[in-house]
């Protein structure tokens, strides 16, 4: 036990030293992305319309093709009223991208840059670019099957939850320095949250990475914190035995 941690503090160290100078270079490809997004980013319309209320940008990252679960919550999402952009991080033969298209307002196909984070990035600034402004946003991303039943209400009542952050996971671990952090494969922004200086300002100044390390840090736990620490209220709906708990 005593090595495994002097191994994970050495890590530390070396992490906290060399972080200042990968950032630098991680400042270029970014900018480079971003100055020519539209020629790295395809956009398609779907058949669905977008809606200025309820959104959800869907992460996928299947490079052996879509899951049928996908299309299943895609079509669950529409059910709840949601206008759905999908974004794929990994190419999309000509029958997937078809088959999504019936079912989904917008289709971003991007290269996997940033991982989910980077997709998510990505995914607003197609929306904001598009004039669209929600009133609730679902950030979800594949690595988990949702709804495990048709009659599920986990969406209502993460939607009741809160106007700020929410999500059905929240991550604190003991003895650490970290205050907490909402798991990035389904959180939820309601209106108090969209509209604050502090959502606006963290995907303005995200810098995108695609070590794991750095998004966990930077975007799932850094999304967080950006929002909590700047008084968006937040509340944690967690679902056991088929009930769901919403708690502050």
């Amino acid at each position: 036990m005593f090595e495994a941690k002097a191994i994970r503090e050495l890590r530390r160290i070396f992490h906290k030293a060399m972080d200042p100078l990968t950032t630098l270079f991680e400042a270029v490809p970014q900018r480079l992305h971003d100055h020519q997004f539209y020629r790295h980013v395809r956009v398609t319309e779907g058949k669905q319309p977008v809606q200025q209320g309820k959104l959800a940008v869907y992460l996928l990252f299947q490079p052996h093709g879509l899951l049928p679960s996908t299309h299943l919550t895609v079509r669950h999402l529409v059910k709840k009223e949601y206008s759905v952009v999908a974004v794929s991080n990994a190419p999309l033969s000509e029958q997937a991208r078809e088959e999504l298209l019936s079912s989904v307002a917008l289709l971003v196909e991007r290269p996997n840059y940033g991982h989910d984070f980077g997709g998510y990035r990505d995914g607003l600034r197609v929306v904001r670019d598009r004039g669209i402004f929600p009133s609730r946003l679902l950030l979800l991303n594949d690595s988990v099957w949702f709804p495990l039943s048709s009659s599920e209400t986990l969406l209502e009542e993460l939607e009741h939850a809160t106007e700020g952050l929410t999500g059905p996971m929240f991550e604190r671990k003991m003895g650490r320095s970290h205050a907490g952090h909402f798991e990035s494969y389904m959180m939820m922004v309601g209106h108090q949250g969209l509209t604050s200086l502090a959502f606006s300002n963290f995907w303005q100044s995200y810098r995108m990475s695609s070590t794991r390390r750095k998004v966990l840090l930077r975007g799932e736990k850094g999304f967080s914190r950006a929002l909590l620490d700047q008084g968006v209220p937040s509340k944690v709906c967690k679902r056991s035995r088929g009930i769901t708990a919403c708690l502050a």
